[in-house]
């Protein structure tokens, strides 16, 4: 091997060359021009990164060029079609690496590599293992996705689901879908489209002091609106009462439904005595059905857009750019569109 060469070089021998000067003649893909004028270099003793920047390919392409000469010979290179050698797991094997990934048993590529060379005796580098997984397999790497641990049973959330629709086509009714959110000043550091390797992340700077606002949301689906209260106190009874004055306040002379969640200080008898004397309907969910309530939704998208990867230096930059944010829900109308309906994912129990 040459100093600073990437790749174990092989040796051309004097019959295959002229094999390539044949098939040179007739050649018409200009692909396989480039590997036999490639492999009349490599005949030459020129370097791999030499031979990739004359023909303007990559490094790689000259590598993988050579797997085929390694596995196949000259036949092999010359030909478009080639589909490489067999490959080293078969069907059965595939399948129960397949059963594997869907229990969770694999983290990283490290695993899959692992369980192969365990199980069957079979060595794979990672790049393959990571070819392995996404074509073969139909594998992605993505985060799980985390579900209430006691969710109601599939009927009881399609009846509960049935009676919020019930109410949303009630012309006379306004529901509110009700719910606080906590958005606390520091970054949530996510994926994001930038240059490759580690010197192309991006750096973002995190907080120190960890302050949050509090949010008290009540979203009307019809006409795709939010009642909000921003504080930095803890959400207690005393703030549910204060905020259901509110809803009242600005809807004096409508029925209304509020659905929310089973939390304490919504159940407590202060704040459903409150609701009943003035006239509002407290639908209260199925406890651990967060995906009955449709506000969920605007504030899994609003932590999106005020703290996935942006970074306030201070607490009053962050309180400010909240509030800008609510108040110009219209803004973001189109995306909201997409989330914010009537289509409810089923949790299954299963």
């Amino acid at each position: 091997m040459r100093k600073n060469e990437e790749f174990q070089r092989v040796k051309i021998l004097k019959k295959e060359y002229t094999q390539l000067k044949e098939a040179e003649r007739n050649v018409e893909s200009a692909k396989i021009y480039k590997r036999i004028q490639a492999f009349k270099l490599i005949y030459k003793k020129w370097r791999y990164s030499a031979i990739a920047d004359f023909l303007s390919v990559a490094k790689n392409t000259i590598s993988e060029w050579v797997k085929i000469y390694q596995q196949d010979g000259i036949d092999a290179l010359i030909t478009l079609k080639y589909k490489g050698g067999q490959p080293k797991l078969n069907k059965k094997q595939l399948l129960e690496l397949k059963e594997e990934a869907r229990k969770g048993n694999f983290n990283v590529a490290k695993d899959v590599q692992h369980y192969i060379k365990t199980k069957w005796d079979i060595k794979y580098n990672l790049s393959h293992i990571q070819l392995l997984s996404k074509k073969k397999l139909q594998l992605s790497f993505k985060k799980t996705r985390l579900i209430p641990n006691n969710p109601p049973n599939e009927e009881k959330q399609k009846e509960v689901i049935r009676k919020i629709k019930e109410h949303l086509h009630n012309r006379n009714t306004l529901v509110l879908f009700f719910d606080p959110c906590h958005l606390q000043h520091t970054v949530v550091n996510a994926r994001m489209w930038q240059p490759k390797g580690e010197k192309g992340t991006i750096k973002i700077k995190s907080n120190s002091k960890k302050k949050r606002i509090n949010i008290l949301g009540a979203l009307d689906l019809k006409n795709f609106s939010i009642i909000t209260t921003l504080t930095e106190k803890k959400c207690s009874t005393e703030r549910i009462v204060e905020f259901i004055q509110k809803i009242k306040k600005k809807y004096p002379d409508q029925d209304i439904v509020i659905i929310l969640d089973n939390a304490q200080y919504n159940h407590a008898n202060y704040t459903t005595v409150y609701a009943e004397l003035s006239g509002i309907e407290l639908f209260f969910l199925p406890p651990y059905s967060p995906n009955l309530n449709i506000i969920e939704r605007l504030w899994k998208f609003s932590k999106k857009k005020l703290v996935h990867n942006v970074y306030y230096e201070k607490f009053e930059q962050f309180n400010d750019k909240v509030c800008e944010f609510f108040d110009n829900l219209d803004k973001y109308q189109k995306e909201l569109k997409c989330i914010l309906n009537e289509k409810f994912q089923i949790i299954h129990t299963d």
